[in-house]
C-alpha cells in the first residue's frame, strides 16, 4: 500500500475478478463509491482495478468508506478467494 502524496484519485487493485460487478452488486449498497477500471479501458475489458476520488472527501468520510470497503472485501475473501464476477 502506498499512501498518495497528492492528486485527486487513488487506484486500487481489488481482490476480485471484475471490479464493475463488485461495485454494482456490493460497494454501492454499502455507500462505497468507486469507478471500475473497465471504464477507462479502451477495450472495455473486465478488470480488478478501481479508482476512488478523495479530493473532496473529509478524512472522516474516507475512513468510513475504507472501513466499509475493507469489510466487504473480507466478506468476499471469506467466501473462498478472489470474488467472482457474478
Amino acid at each position: 500500500w502506498t499512501a498518495p502524496a497528492a492528486g485527486m484519485f487513488v487506484w486500487m487493485k481489488l481482490p476480485v475478478t471484475d471490479a464493475d460487478v463488485f461495485i454494482k452488486s456490493k460497494a454501492r449498497g454499502a455507500k462505497v463509491l468507486l469507478v471500475p477500471g473497465q471504464s477507462f479501458d479502451p477495450l472495455n475489458q473486465p478488470s480488478p482495478w478501481a479508482r476512488a476520488a478523495f479530493s473532496t472527501a473529509s478524512l472522516s468520510d474516507m475512513d468510513k468508506a475504507l472501513e466499509r470497503l475493507a469489510a466487504l472485501l473480507r466478506e468476499e475473501l471469506a467466501r473462498g478467494g478472489p470474488a467472482s464476477s457474478g
